[in-house]
Parts: C-alpha cells; sequence; structure tokens
C-alpha cells in the first residue's frame, strides 16, 4: 500500500497531468487512491503496524505518534489505550499514511527523492501548497469529529515524534515538544482560505474522499486481522516493511534532534 500511495502521488505531481490545477490533482489523487486500496495491496508487515495502531489492545510504541494524536485518545493508569472507537482507529491511519508519508516525506520532500523536474521555486512553493492542503483537510476532520480527552500527553511515558517541519528556518525548542500540532511552516489556513473557505465544496468533498479512502483501509485492516491476529506493539518500534522502516528512522532522527 505504500508503494502504492508513492506512485499515485508521484503520477500526480510529477510525472504527468501538469497542466491540472492542484485542486483537481488531489481529487485525483484521492480516487485513485481509493480505487487501489484492498487487501492485497497491504504487506503482512505494514498491515500489522497499522492494525497494531487500531485495535484493542494497544500499547503504542515510542517515536510512533505526535501529541495531536496522543490527545484525542484515553489512556488507562498503565499506558494502554482503551475504549478505541472506529473514528479513532482510521486517525491514526491517516495521520500516518496522509500527512507523515503522502503529505510530508512524499509531497513536500519530492525534490529530495526525485530529480526529473527542474525545482524552481514556484515548483516547490506549488508542493507546498499541496502538502498544506492535505494536512490541513485531514487534521480538521479530526478536530471536528474526535474531542480532546488527553490534554496533558507529556505525563505519559512514551516518546512522541516532534512536530515535522515544512520550514527550514523553523527550529522546534529543546527537549520534548508540547507542541499540539503535528506539523509547523506549513502554509496556514488564512493563506488558503481561497481553497479551503471560499470553495467550500470542494472542501468538503476532500474531506468526504479522505473520510471514504480511511475507512476503506480501516475495514482491509480489519478482514486482514481476523485472518491474521496481530500482536500490540511493545514500546520499540519492530521491524517494518523498508517503506515504513525507511520513514520511521526519518522522523526518530528529526524527534531526537537536540534533545
Amino acid at each position: 500500500m505504500l508503494q502504492n500511495v508513492q506512485m499515485t502521488a508521484k503520477y500526480f505531481f510529477i510525472e504527468n497531468l501538469t497542466y491540472l490545477t492542484s485542486q483537481i490533482k488531489i481529487q485525483l489523487l484521492f480516487e485513485t487512491l481509493i480505487a487501489k486500496t484492498d487487501q492485497y495491496a497491504l504487506e503482512p508487515v505494514n498491515a500489522e503496524f497499522l492494525a497494531s495502531l487500531c485495535y484493542k489492545p494497544i500499547y503504542i510504541a515510542n517515536y510512533t505518534v505526535s501529541n495531536y494524536e496522543l490527545m484525542r485518545l484515553q489512556f488507562n493508569p498503565f499506558g494502554r489505550v482503551g475504549q478505541q472507537t472506529q473514528e479513532q482507529g482510521e486517525m491514526m491511519i491517516s495521520c500516518f499514511l496522509l500527512v507523515r508519508i503522502l503529505a510530508y516525506q512524499i509531497i513536500f520532500k519530492a525534490s529530495e527523492w526525485n530529480q526529473k523536474p527542474k525545482w524552481t521555486d514556484q515548483l516547490l512553493t506549488n508542493f507546498k501548497i499541496v502538502a498544506s492542503l492535505i494536512y490541513h483537510l485531514t487534521k480538521s476532520i479530526w478536530e471536528q469529529e474526535i474531542p480532546i480527552v488527553n490534554a496533558n500527553p507529556s505525563k505519559l511515558s512514551i516518546t512522541r515524534l516532534r512536530p515535522l517541519l515544512m520550514d527550514p528556518g523553523l527550529e522546534v525548542p529543546e527537549g520534548p515538544s508540547d507542541e499540539p500540532d503535528m506539523v509547523l511552516g506549513a502554509f496556514n489556513r488564512t493563506q488558503l482560505a481561497p481553497l479551503l473557505e471560499e470553495d467550500k465544496a470542494w472542501a468538503d468533498l476532500m474531506k468526504k474522499l479522505i473520510r471514504d479512502w480511511t475507512l476503506k483501509v480501516y475495514k482491509t485492516l480489519e478482514a486482514y486481522r481476523l485472518k491474521n491476529p496481530v500482536k500490540s506493539l511493545d514500546q520499540d518500534v519492530k521491524p517494518l516493511a523498508p517503506a515504513v522502516r525507511s520513514l520511521n528512522a526519518s522522523l526518530i532522527n528529526q524527534s531526537k534532534q537536540k534533545v
């Protein structure tokens, strides 16, 4: 599935369809992801990792989630996630796959892994706009549907991911971060208002497509889990598929900076 996400994004944003607007590209991207997502697109180790975030018993692994997710999850006195709803499971899926992988690693950092286009300042800005849109669309869904239930995640004995930076000039303060956002330095909602606010019909359609996709992934993981009982992750990340392992290594290195 991770390979499908990268290949689909590369097609719409780098290799072809350069004449289409960012809005149309994002819509086609999500429609294609929905069509390509099925049980056979999930590598077993990826499925085990993602399912471990969605189904009880859940112990959150170190360097797996940020304060944003932790603030929307309930924990028992032993540090286990309890009473997780389907919506919370879908939030975990979308924050990992859409924000950390698609928006940040694949689209925002595209110039680091693809040298085909001439990376002008305008092209880099366009990619940051797309990454910022996906981030804000995803984030707004769960802010509307899942209230904050854990206002102080720093009390948990979990090493949290530090915020992803979309502005090289920004620095996260030293030590464990209490920043509630997953991403810092993205274009804000005011800057993106012509797309997110003035074209509300488009924004609502994108959020529906995101929900359709996360629900499909959730149901796919549910079917996989019934056939392959999944153990929860320990407090350290277990061996994962290469794409997930590479992403985790990058996020962990960033999270350890200045700690």
